[in-house]
């Protein structure tokens, strides 16, 4: 009886160690990928999160400017002191499942300093291996498309 006592505990032991470990979301959806890549720019302020998230040319872009502040002025090209994330996706659920890229519409709205800043960011992603990462951000609204 002793010696199943002692397997259990290990075991709990050792599954509550794997829940302590970080868990980054993959998003297996563009949106969703979308969403958290910008949550954690803004709203967790957690580049980690920013990165796992990204191509490996996000990733060195994210890299260069090592500091949340940087990365939202120079990357998004956008500073928020609190800020409201929306996706407009238009009607292309249907395409996602055999897409290998996708572009989606980020609206942002919220506060800087004081005043009301309402912007649009539109997103280039790719699936990679069934994991959607960010791989680009137009800063220039919807110019070009």
């Amino acid at each position: 009886m002793a010696f199943f006592r002692t397997i259990l505990l290990s075991l709990g032991l050792f599954l509550v160690g794997c829940e302590a470990e970080e868990k980054v979301l993959f998003d297996e959806t563009p949106e969703a990928a979308a969403m958290n890549f910008f949550n954690a720019i803004y709203n967790t302020r957690d580049l980690n999160t920013a990165f796992k998230l990204s191509t490996p040319r996000m990733q060195r872009l994210l890299e260069s400017y090592a500091a949340i502040n940087n990365v939202q002025r120079h990357v998004i090209n956008l500073m928020y002191d609190d800020v409201t994330l929306t996706l407009d996706t238009g009607n292309v659920r249907m395409r996602t499942q055999y897409a290998d890229h996708m572009r989606i519409t980020v609206i942002l709205s919220g506060m800087y300093d004081g005043d009301k800043i309402d912007e649009v960011r539109r997103v280039h992603l790719v699936n990679d291996r069934n994991h959607w990462k960010v791989d680009k951000i137009d800063t220039d609204g919807l110019l070009g498309w």
